[in-house]
Order: C-alpha cells, then structure tokens, then sequence
C-alpha cells in the first residue's frame, strides 16, 4: 500500500467548518489546500498522501510519518 517512506503514515485533522461557510465552501478549500499541499515533492518537506474522512465524519490528511516531531515541537527544543 505505501512505498518505504510511506511505512507508518499518520493523520491530521482540518480545521472545523465556519458557522459562515457551507459545507460545499469548506469542501472546496479543503480539497484546495490538499492539492496544493500533495503536489509538493521535497526531501525537507512531509509529503501529503491522501484525504479522507474518519468515522466521525471528520476532514483529515493522511501524511508521511515525521518521526521527529513537528516543527514546532522542534523550535521550541531549540
């Protein structure tokens, strides 16, 4: 299913949809900010793998796992 960078791949939820925005608005920016964020292919960047939905009906990315932390997480070790 995933290649061996992909080998525990992990998820974030989106942001919740406005109480001013439909959902057929949240969905296209969502869908939006997914493409853009799939396209980008570099060693330094988590590569983006897939959208779902969970079983609560929630929007999440599927990402590549980053096992060191966020970024962050990171700047705030120093």
């Amino acid at each position: 299913m995933f290649d061996t960078a992909f080998q525990h791949p992990t998820s974030q939820e989106f942001r919740k949809r406005r109480k001013n925005e439909t959902e057929k608005e949240y969905v296209k920016k969502l869908t939006a900010e997914f493409c853009i964020s799939s396209t980008l292919h570099h060693p330094n960047v988590v590569e983006t793998v897939d959208l779902i939905q969970d079983e609560n009906q929630h929007w999440c990315e599927v990402m590549e796992f980053c096992p060191g932390g966020d970024l962050y997480a990171a700047i705030k070790k120093g």
